[in-house]
């Protein structure tokens, strides 16, 4: 009987021990910050936001087709990729865009955190506002950046563009084999987006895969049952290949040019 107590009390010493790893490990797992210094062959500027009164710690993004007219986009990417690597992309559509880089990606200063993600995403948007006063705003997140950009939209907000969108961090987790731990206990960064679904935009584009393995697509569908009114483009690539493409850009390009046909001079 002894001998069985032993090997349970090792088991549960075990068990805890790897959901303190987790809890103390689990910013290291969401995000891989990196710096991309591969050449861009397109004309794209730098900005630099100051995310603390001090000064001392600022994001550092990238701002394509600044002159241009139309919507502007801000895009929140992944957890695993620099701003830098979507300035094809942005290039292609032909519309101002801001690719904000989280903490510790990029250039920009700091760790990346659970905590700041969507207060330095919402400073990002005020700027934004600032410098394009006339425009409409399109918010635009990649994987877990959409769930940024879902956190951080507001009533001003005039569209939004959600690439894999899920309900939770912890949702995600829970299917796979960190599942065997509390997660909804242990995860720090959760960004829950159920309570917001009900206050998005009107103008929302929604696109998955069906085969993805990062962003299940039930999830995907979880978060469509609740916003009825999204459309929807349905893919069969890969997780990291959904933006890869040139027919996917046309795709999101038709539709901003089919519900942002206002005059940016014309925005109330």
């Amino acid at each position: 009987m002894p001998f069985v107590q032993n090997i349970v009390a090792g088991l549960g010493l075990g068990y805890l021990v790897a959901c303190i790893a987790l809890f103390l490990m689990q910013d290291s797992i969401l995000f891989l910050p990196n710096e991309d210094k591969t050449p861009v062959e397109v004309s794209y500027q730098e900005y630099k936001l100051p995310l603390a009164k001090s000064g001392r710690i600022a994001s550092r993004g990238y701002l394509v087709n600044a002159e241009a007219e139309g919507p502007v986009i801000v895009f929140f990417t992944g957890g695993f990729k620099e701003a830098r690597n979507y300035i094809k992309l942005f290039n292609r559509l032909g519309y101002p865009a801001v690719i904000g880089n989280y903490r510790g990606f990029g250039k920009s200063d700091g760790h990346p955190s659970g905590r700041t993600l969507v207060r330095d995403a919402k400073l990002l948007i005020e700027w934004v506002r600032g410098e394009f006063p006339s425009r409409q705003v399109i918010l635009m997140g990649y994987s877990m950046g959409s769930g940024v950009a879902i956190l951080a939209s507001d009533s001003d907000v005039d569209g939004l563009i959600l690439v894999s969108p899920y309900r939770s961090l912890v949702h995600i987790g829970n299917q796979t084999p960190a599942r065997f731990f509390p997660l909804r206990l242990i995860m720090r960064t959760k960004l829950d987006v159920r309570s917001q679904l009900d206050s998005l935009p009107e103008r929302v584009l929604v696109l998955y895969s069906t085969s993805d393995t990062i962003i299940p697509p039930e999830e995907t569908r979880h978060v469509l049952e609740r916003i009825p009114h999204a459309r929807v483009i349905e893919e069969t690539r890969a997780h990291e290949q959904l933006l890869a493409y040139r027919e996917t850009s046309e795709k999101i390009s038709n539709w901003i040019n089919s519900h942002f046909q206002v005059d940016v001079n014309d925005k109330n």
